[in-house]
């Protein structure tokens, strides 16, 4: 399956307090592929969701042991039917 897609992810860089929602956007956001959304600090995967992309924003909440940085990291897939509405092979 041939791949002309780049996932652009944008994060807001900002201090966020604990508690709060971090806001994710991706584009392209292609509706009905599945997104494994991960938080990360070096190797360790500190917390990891998978969500189906129905339109829904995009939100990681900030944990106590996020601090003092981690790294929020979004891998989409499509599916073969979604690939072919989007014109792919």
């Amino acid at each position: 399956m041939e791949n002309n897609y780049t996932l652009h992810v944008n994060i807001p860089r900002e201090n966020y307090t604990l508690g709060a929602e971090i806001p994710i956007t991706i584009d392209p956001y292609i509706k009905g592929a599945t997104a494994l959304i991960t938080a990360e600090r070096g190797k360790e995967i500190l917390e990891k969701k998978i969500v189906t992309l129905d339109g829904s924003p995009l939100s990681v909440k900030v944990r106590e042991d996020f601090y003092p940085n981690v790294q929020i990291s979004v891998v989409e897939f499509v599916g073969e039917e979604v690939n072919r509405q989007l014109g792919g092979s």
